[in-house]
């Protein structure tokens, strides 16, 4: 999914904001800078606003940039040439690991040097940067999705991949266009492992007994399709139980779109929205509904929920991802009953948040054919006939 980068008063400098994460009051920055140098594009992540990094200080380092760029382009001939043969092992130490440790927070540091010791080490360690191809990089998605890790992974891989070779660029090492941005990471030929209605309703009441907050976040994943940013985020202002609707605010991904509450949803918040004004003696409308509690993460809803279904034997600790049931199992169920009852791929994707039906495609067997559609229609015209009228 592509990210949305916003400008800065700053030519050259840009930021997109965290999905979840707040700084000063507004969503946390993270800026980048951007130059072209002999007809290339060199761009550098600098950091988070939550890190020290500013617009101003960006301005600044762009400018350091161009300098550096402008004193190594006039005596870069026949230089650049002997190091493009250099090995991606011997510049991830000597160049890469040196600027990152610099320009990141030990946190990052630690997870692209795991990254490089998992996976691009063992697979282009020895291999001239000249030779990473994008038919090389697929082929390490591929191991990488292989390995029941998630396409978000595979993409955080393929992105320090390019910085990688952004750097390289910058250091005059004789390259071609980078390979990243032709490397596509996609989910839609996985298998989803589904629920049966047997199972979902052991594992509602299992969750009920459980985890009475867990229990709610499924029936609004399973009957609305929020995923768990939407869940953390919604507060009784967007819930009117009146009309039985809630309006999910556009996020950074995702369009605002209002959702429209079967019956037994509807019940079911209005006894939490109850029991929450009981248990305050009152309540006011920006308050979640599902309170946030000090020293759980944003995504505690899927952790939790994975650590029930190992507990009760849903799933297996040794399972692939695809074989698991996790907390994103019930929006992907949401779309398919919706799929499945003849409502088009574009109204799914639209009560959904997407923008597109792209994401949507891999549910499109579930669809009926036109000629079910109108089979089912008549039957219960037919059925309607037969039956007698009413007293």
């Amino acid at each position: 999914m592509a990210m949305t980068w916003h400008p800065t008063p700053y030519p050259g400098v840009r930021y997109r904001e965290h999905d979840s994460r707040l700084h000063a009051g507004e969503k946390d920055r993270y800026y980048s800078i951007r130059c072209k140098i002999r007809g290339r594009d060199i761009e550098r992540g600098l950091g988070w606003a939550s890190s020290g990094i500013t617009p101003e200080h960006a301005r600044n380092e762009l400018a350091k940039l161009r300098a550096s760029l402008r004193e190594t382009s006039g005596h870069a001939t026949g230089v650049r040439r002997r190091k493009s043969t250099v090995s991606f092992s011997r510049f991830w130490e000597r160049d890469y690991l040196p600027f990152l440790k610099k320009s990141k927070a030990p946190s990052s540091v630690a997870v692209e040097t795991g990254i490089y010791s998992n996976w691009l080490g063992p697979s282009f360690g020895d291999l001239p940067l000249g030779r990473l191809t994008a038919d090389r990089l697929e082929s390490l998605v591929a191991d990488v999705l292989e390995a029941n890790r998630s396409p978000r992974t595979a993409r955080y891989i393929v992105s320090v991949i390019s910085r990688v070779w952004n750097l390289a660029l910058e250091k005059n090492y004789d390259l071609p266009e980078n390979p990243c941005p032709r490397v596509s990471v996609s989910s839609a030929g996985r298998t989803i492992r589904l629920a049966r209605p047997a199972e979902m309703r052991k594992m509602l009441g299992v969750l009920s007994r459980r985890n009475g907050d867990l229990h709610d976040a499924v029936i609004l994943a399973l009957f609305c399709g929020l995923n768990p940013g939407e869940l953390f985020r919604l507060s009784w202002a967007a819930v009117d139980l009146a009309r039985g609707t809630i309006v999910v605010r556009e996020s950074r991904h995702r369009r605002s779109r209002m959702i429209y509450l079967p019956s037994p949803v509807n019940e079911l918040l209005a006894k939490r929205n109850w029991e929450s004004f009981s248990r305050t003696g009152g309540m006011q409308l920006t308050d979640f509904v599902f309170p946030r509690k000090a020293g759980l993460k944003r995504e505690w809803f899927s952790r939790a929920f994975e650590r029930i279904a190992l507990e009760e034997g849903w799933n297996k600790k040794s399972a692939q991802r695809r074989e698991r049931i996790t907390f994103a199992t019930f929006r992907h169920m949401y779309a398919i009953w919706l799929i499945t009852g003849g409502i088009g791929l574009s109204t799914v994707a639209e009560l959904m948040g997407h923008k597109t039906i792209s994401l949507l495609q891999k549910y499109a067997r579930f669809a009926p054919s036109p000629e079910a559609l109108c089979r089912s229609v008549l039957d219960a015209e037919w059925k309607s006939l037969l039956e007698p009228p009413s007293a």
